[in-house]
């Protein structure tokens, strides 16, 4: 067993999802929404992680209602665990005991809740609280810079408080809740989610797509182009012959015999209608119950 194996199924264990990520990038490398209720299998994530070079992401939330502390850069970490050493002892060992990980700039603090909370942002101080609905990298993954999620502690260590308003008692700014993912928490827009053409075609990644049906390789630097083995299932592709341009979010099988075959390329919903044989009517209500 690998170790990302194992690391995802300590997090699993811990009683949280853990999704794979494309390798050195934030981007899942499936549609991972519907593991934000419940949670995979040993096997499935056993089956995700066998590619050794993926990165690890949990879904915040779960059974234990993880919450993570996200400081944008190091210094505002150094400025609140100052502040937080000065008052009582719960306070102090949120600071300087929890699970923490060092990000490529700034610093992620683990903590449990006794209730679900919300994300929130708080304006002007560069903190971000992460809980259900939002994931993030943990180690070993490796940010997209080239540095590596550095673990301080083990996941025994996570404290758990009342709530997040015990950690930050003092910031009387005002915060914004929001209840999707941004950034690297996020792949989908935050916008509304009615099962229109526009939705889907926006909302569904094209490359999280075909990655759940077949093993996708980068094809470009720049991360725009990406290979796969052909997902028509009358086409027995040997070879990757299906490109993938997660830039217009369309793909397009280089096989003229394939039906797959375009030289524009199909977005989600055409290749739905397609390898399933439904309509487009029917493809837009399975794609919008199913993803969105």
């Amino acid at each position: 067993m690998n170790a990302n194996t194992q690391a995802a199924l300590s997090w699993l264990q811990f009683g949280v999802s853990p999704i794979p990520i494309l390798p050195h990038s934030k981007t899942p490398a499936i549609l991972w929404r519907t593991w934000q209720t419940r949670l995979p299998t040993k096997k499935i994530v056993s089956y995700w992680f066998e590619d050794t070079e993926k990165n690890i992401g949990i879904i915040c939330g779960g059974k234990p209602n993880l919450a993570i502390l996200d400081f944008d850069d190091i210094h505002s970490y150094y400025d609140w665990r100052k502040d937080m050493i000065k008052r009582d002892d719960v306070w102090k060992r949120v600071a300087t005991k929890t699970y923490r990980v060092r990000t490529a700039r700034g610093m992620h603090l683990y903590v449990k809740t006794e209730v679900p909370e919300k994300s929130r942002k708080y304006p002007d101080t560069k903190i971000d609280v992460r809980c259900s609905g939002n994931y993030t990298l943990v180690p070993p993954s490796i940010h997209p810079s080239g540095a590596l999620y550095d673990p301080i502690g083990t996941q025994s260590d996570i404290m758990t408080v009342n709530n997040i308003k015990d950690v930050f008692p003092d910031i009387e700014v005002p915060h914004k809740e929001f209840d999707t993912p941004c950034r690297e928490f996020d792949i989908f827009d935050s916008f509304a989610r009615d099962n229109t053409i526009r939705d889907i075609k926006s909302n569904i990644r094209i490359l999280q797509f075909v990655s759940q049906y077949s093993r996708v390789t980068r094809g470009s630097a720049n991360g725009r182009w990406w290979w796969a083995r052909c997902i028509d299932p009358m086409h027995k592709d040997v070879h990757p012959s299906m490109r993938i341009d997660t830039f217009k979010n369309r793909i397009a099988c280089m096989s003229p015999a394939c039906r797959l075959y375009h030289n524009i390329g199909f977005d989600v919903i055409d290749v739905y209608c397609i390898i399933n044989n439904v309509g487009v009517k029917e493809a837009i209500n399975e794609l919008g119950n199913t993803y969105l």
